[in-house]
């Protein structure tokens, strides 16, 4: 879906994460390998507050695992600071019967997230060419597990 917020376009997908598949909207972004999603850890200051209708659910899913290590990666908008993660994620509104997700996929569980982004998304899914500390991307985890062909 094409969006637009303060006069800048931009492409937003939604996903499924975790064993209930909490919907998330995460900017498509073609520029970073990194996909991150703002979490529940979301800590509020007083000149920054948590959305909770913008954040991720971890402790609802029982397919959630942390991999401990943190991260901090810089943006034009700012600085997100996460722990590596692993979840389930789905792909919605695929036909029936076919497979609509991957388990175990890697992605930042974000705690610090600019106000900028915090009014727009959930998070990124981010898809240009692989980044060796950013893990594997999306589409290819949908093509290891069957997902696509």
């Amino acid at each position: 879906m094409l969006k637009s917020y303060h006069w800048k376009l931009y492409f937003q997908a939604q996903f499924d994460f975790g064993s209930k598949k909490q919907p998330m909207s995460l900017l498509v972004d073609t520029g970073s390998s990194w996909t991150w999603v703002a979490t529940d850890k979301c800590k509020s200051t007083p000149t920054e507050k948590c959305d909770d209708t913008h954040l991720y659910h971890h402790r609802d899913s029982v397919t959630y695992k942390e991999a401990g290590k943190k991260y901090d990666i810089k943006y034009g908008s700012g600085i997100i600071k996460g722990l590596k993660a692993t979840d389930s994620v789905y792909l919605p509104g695929m036909p029936r019967g076919k497979k609509t997700g991957v388990k175990d996929f890697p992605f930042l569980a974000v705690d610090s997230v600019p106000s900028a982004a915090k009014k727009i998304m959930s998070g990124i899914i981010g898809l240009s060419p692989k980044d060796d500390s950013a893990g594997p991307l999306f589409v290819d985890y949908l093509f290891k597990q069957g997902a696509i062909p």
